[in-house]
């Protein structure tokens, strides 16, 4: 993750895929949780910050179960809007609910989108398109990151989304255009 924002801060790339297990989006400043030992976007956010003196950070978390741990790092940053697309009420239980919206400092600078299981591309497309796209506009941060859980897909046995790849792929052609104007 280090070595990634190494290569788009540098100029190497413009962008970079991540393929770490867990991705860590349930992991707290304070322990482990969900299969997740370490907070991969929080670690690189903050080493961004450290290392290249970053300041507005956008994370996006389109996993099916809310990011829980990304928003109780980021609660009380006004400099870190996170948004997370999952399954309302899947994991963790009473967890991404509308009314958590940060605290102190950071209150407005998380934003939940729990969306119905049963849920697939239009669902995600249009919260894309209402939710995601004008905070994202209106925040214009420095660096954009995405928890890129892939477990809303159709084929994910435990989730109850149906996301297709064409919907991912439309939420990251949505995502890079964005990136481009910013």
């Amino acid at each position: 993750v280090m070595a990634g924002v190494d290569a788009v801060m540098n100029g190497r790339v413009d962008n970079v895929f991540c393929a770490v297990r867990p991705p860590g989006h349930h992991a707290t400043r304070s322990g482990a949780m969900g299969f997740c030992f370490i907070n991969n976007v929080a670690v690189g956010a903050a080493y961004a910050r450290a290392a290249y003196g970053v300041g507005r950070i956008f994370i996006l978390d389109w996993d099916v179960h809310h990011g829980n741990g990304t928003q109780e790092v980021f609660a009380a940053d006004p400099e870190t809007l996170t948004i997370s697309l999952h399954q309302d009420g899947l994991f963790p239980w009473k967890s991404g609910g509308l009314e958590e919206r940060g605290e102190g400092a950071g209150f407005g600078y998380a934003i939940n989108v729990p969306l119905p299981a049963g849920s697939g591309n239009g669902a995600y497309v249009e919260a894309f398109d209402r939710v995601v796209a004008p905070a994202l506009r209106a925040f214009r941060p420095e660096l954009i990151w995405v928890a890129s859980g892939f477990d809303a897909s159709i084929n994910d046995p435990l989730g109850r989304m149906i996301v297709t790849l064409a919907g991912y792929r439309a939420m990251t052609e949505r995502l890079l255009e964005l990136a481009d104007e910013l």
